[in-house]
């Protein structure tokens, strides 16, 4: 299953706006933002609290490695993969 969530940094006057992912292509080309270490840390806990959470026994996920570098610690070659375990939190 793939999530139709995105986890992308958005700022808080455009997500209220409910756009689509389209949209926030075309805001950031008139408007490029960028995301502070703060946000993007509460992202990351949001989305290991999403993995922990899940059902699935195995889950695949891409991203870019400045966002993978912070999840793990350590950094990640282009294209490359790492295996990583969590506990699930039941």
């Amino acid at each position: 299953m793939v999530s139709d969530d995105f986890w992308w940094y958005v700022p808080e006057n455009y997500r209220l706006l409910g756009h689509s992912l389209i949209d926030h292509r075309s805001l950031f080309k008139s408007d490029p933002w960028i995301e502070n270490a703060d946000n993007l840390n509460v992202r990351i806990a949001q989305f290991l609290d999403w993995l922990r959470n899940q059902e699935a026994n195995k889950i695949v996920v891409f991203t870019h490695g400045s966002y993978i570098k912070r999840i793990v610690g350590f950094e990640v070659g282009n294209c490359d993969h790492i295996l990583k375990t969590y506990p699930r939190q039941r």
